[in-house]
Parts: structure tokens; C-alpha cells; sequence
């Protein structure tokens, strides 16, 4: 993998992917790919606290938010063919 943490935070990262987000480490475990707001905030991903997983709390965050991509997640073609629709609706 040659990019960079800022090209990666620039992208929709895979599902699995652990961020940092001040200070707080959260793993990533939805989109939101409609761009439309999700309980009155725009946000990119939907996220759970790591290693607690999904639980009561859930976090909505964009992806200008993110200070660290401390881990990527799976990524396949099924991931891939998501990701390019995804960007695409930019």
C-alpha cells in the first residue's frame, strides 16, 4: 500500500478500518453514501468504539474529521465496486 494517511482519509475506507478521531479510537462499520443527513448530521461513516464493537453508542463521522488511519480493513472486489459507486455520487 503506497498512499498516504492523507490520500486514504480522502477515500472511503473499508468497513473494519480502525481511526483515530480525537483521541478516540473507532472502527468503522457502515456508510452513509446517500449524502443525505443522518439524524440532522452529515457524515461519511457510521462507527462503533474499538475494541468494544457495536453496542449502544454509535458514532457519526466525516471523513475531515479523522486525525489517523491506524488500521484498514478487509477489501476485496465486492469492496471496491462499492467504493467507486460511492465516489461517484460526490
Amino acid at each position: 500500500m503506497n498512499e498516504t494517511k492523507k490520500e486514504l482519509k480522502d477515500k472511503f475506507l473499508p468497513i473494519g478500518s480502525v481511526i483515530e478521531v480525537k483521541k478516540n479510537q473507532l472502527m468503522i462499520c457502515g456508510y452513509n453514501y446517500s449524502k443525505k443527513p443522518i439524524d440532522g448530521k452529515n457524515c461519511d461513516y457510521v462507527c462503533c468504539l474499538y475494541p468494544n464493537g457495536v453496542g449502544k453508542e454509535s458514532y457519526l463521522i466525516e471523513k475531515k474529521e479523522i486525525d489517523n488511519v491506524l488500521f484498514l480493513g478487509f477489501r476485496d472486489n465486492k469492496y471496491i465496486e462499492l467504493k467507486e459507486e460511492m465516489e461517484a455520487v460526490k
